[in-house]
């Protein structure tokens, strides 16, 4: 059996040391959960398993039958899934804009989902693989899948390649309750089979054995998955910051903000190559209204969001109205743009710049990819009050594809309210964020989301909607 040992490791990446001194010992017949807050070094230490990050000398030992063994003889055995990785460029063979998506969708750009699985011989999904349901999308470009459906497809091809030793980060991620389900009893099946399964993030399923817990010290601490079950030091909500009045409070006599209705669908539908995601939808958003947009993978939430944010070019040909005024009458797309707040799982798929985090963060002024002109002054202060408030100051110049997935998302978080918007989209905000962040980002939005603004906001956490939201739009009930 494969097993390994990091003693006294330190991890690099280049010359930078991420991690100092790990002990972890990997025994036979373990699974093991690896958790802790952003930026604590998981990815680090998965990549430094996978021969990606450089470890100290003698720092880590992998074993095979009990006998110390060479990474390069296992590597052909090990598959590493982390799902914000080379996602564009499946979609669109090269790097696109996020824009552009929408307006490809009936182009043939990027792989089909048969390419991708079985290159260019035709096969059939394996008998094993069928409740993820992939059959059904075979035919289907990347660039076409909703990111539930983008995720069962790249887990499908990785249990494929019958692996020796699994690691899955962020596998249970925008996952809706169904299909969490179907992905825990697969891998419980994978790991009777011998595969050794190790997942990064923070739900331990049924066949998790272990969990090592990082924390923000660098220090790290195993548990049994009982006794992390058990465990009774969860932080609360005293421990979220006081919210600084000026970070939330609306913009005064701004006229971004006289409209009454936000929104409105009159027997709208969106199909892309002849298949009809959403049929025929009636939908009004009032102004001050916070709806909560819910539904399975697959379902049209991603589309609908697509047409509210004008990236989507079937809202010319559909009867919208967006902030009192019908699309197509004159308006341009960043007149709509710039009163909207904007969070997905895509746009962080699509974000590949290598511009400081601080740059990505202040963009949301102008709502674009990068920010297209200076700061004034109080743009600037607001800026750096949000850094502080979120506790990212020291992410400010560090690379925005340096950072965690979880970093990233805070800085998209960041984004999104920078300009104070009238309407705030937030498709689930929360991926990949810590329960610190995750608390924090949520005490935010209920000081945030005032009267006055609107929100529309999808999730998948398995857990009672917040308690801001006042309506629901179940798509899978439509």
């Amino acid at each position: 059996m494969m097993t390994f040992t990091f003693q006294d490791a330190d991890i690099f990446r280049g010359a930078q040391r991420i991690i100092s001194g790990l002990n972890w010992r990997w025994k036979d017949g373990q699974h093991w959960l690896l958790t802790g807050p952003i930026g604590s070094g998981k990815t680090t230490i998965a990549e430094a398993i996978m021969g990606r990050c450089r470890t100290s000398p003698g720092g880590l030992t992998f074993y095979d039958d009990g006998q110390v063994v060479s990474i390069y003889s296992l590597k052909p055995h090990m598959h590493y899934l982390a799902f914000t990785e080379d996602t564009h460029k499946l979609r669109f063979g090269d790097v696109f804009y996020y824009q552009q998506r929408y307006q490809a969708m009936e182009s043939n750009a990027g792989l089909t989902v048969a390419e991708y699985l079985f290159g260019k011989k035709p096969q059939t999904v394996p008998g094993a693989l069928a409740p993820l349901n992939v059959e059904p999308l075979l035919d289907r470009r990347f660039i076409q899948l909703s990111n539930g459906q983008t995720r069962r497809v790249r887990l499908a091809k990785s249990l494929m390649t019958n692996p020796r030793f699994l690691i899955l980060e962020e596998v249970f991620t925008g996952i809706d309750r169904q299909t969490t389900g179907i992905i825990e009893n697969m891998l419980v099946q994978q790991a009777e089979l011998g595969t050794r399964i190790l997942l990064i993030g923070e739900y331990a399923p049924s066949f998790i054995t272990n969990v090592l817990s990082l924390h923000e010290s660098q220090s790290a601490e195993s548990w049994t998955r009982a006794d992390w079950m058990a465990r009774s030091d969860d932080p609360t909500v005293a421990d979220v910051k006081t919210i600084p009045v000026e970070l939330t409070r609306p913009p005064a006599a701004n006229p971004d903000w006289n409209f009454a209705d936000a929104l409105r669908f009159d027997e709208v539908s969106v199909s892309y190559q002849k298949k009809t995601v959403v049929k025929d939808l009636n939908w009004r958003v009032k102004k001050g209204e916070k709806w909560m947009l819910s539904g399975p993978n697959g379902s049209g939430k991603s589309s609908l969001i697509s047409l509210i944010f004008a990236d989507n070019p079937q809202a010319y040909s559909q009867k919208i109205t967006l902030f009192d005024r019908t699309r197509g009458s004159g308006e341009s797309i960043w007149d709509i743009k710039r009163k909207i707040g904007f969070i997905s799982p895509e746009l962080q798929t699509y974000m590949r710049s290598r511009r400081n985090a601080v740059d990505i963060a202040a963009a949301g002024y102008t709502n674009t990819m990068v920010l297209s002109r200076k700061l004034v002054k109080h743009e600037i202060d607001r800026l750096r009050d949000l850094f502080d408030y979120f506790g990212i100051r020291h992410l400010a110049k560090k690379p925005f594809t340096d950072l965690s997935s979880g970093e990233q998302r805070l800085v998209l978080f960041v984004r999104a309210v920078i300009n104070n918007p009238a309407l705030l989209v937030l498709d689930e905000p929360f991926h990949a964020m810590d329960e610190h962040f995750h608390r924090q980002c949520l005490r935010f939005l209920t000081d945030f989301c005032h009267e006055e603004r609107t929100l529309i906001y999808v999730s998948h956490l398995q857990e009672p909607p917040p308690k801001f939201i006042t309506h629901e739009l179940d798509l899978g009930a439509l």
